[in-house]
């Protein structure tokens, strides 16, 4: 009886050692998701700034370009450029 209650406290301990490696190898995965999403957040952030600028430029050159038109057009036609 006495061998097989240290041999069930061997397992035992095996098994609490086994569990707390494992819990240790899943913080440390963790942590490393966490440290990738951030990372990835940022690049995300950065981009989406990028493409928010390029956008906010296309849109000035698009109304320079339309207010060209619109004096071009009133010119021609000997009309007041409307407003816009």
């Amino acid at each position: 009886a006495q061998a097989r209650l240290a041999e069930a406290r061997r397992g035992f301990a095996e098994a609490e050692e086994s569990a707390r490696h494992g819990q240790e190898d899943a913080e440390a995965r963790a942590a490393e998701l966490v440290a990738q999403a951030r990372v990835r957040q940022e690049r995300v952030g950065r981009e989406t700034d990028r493409i928010l600028r390029e956008h906010a430029e296309a849109q000035e050159e698009m109304r320079a370009h339309m207010n060209h038109v619109r004096s071009s057009l009133a010119a021609l036609t000997g009309r007041a450029p409307a407003e816009g």
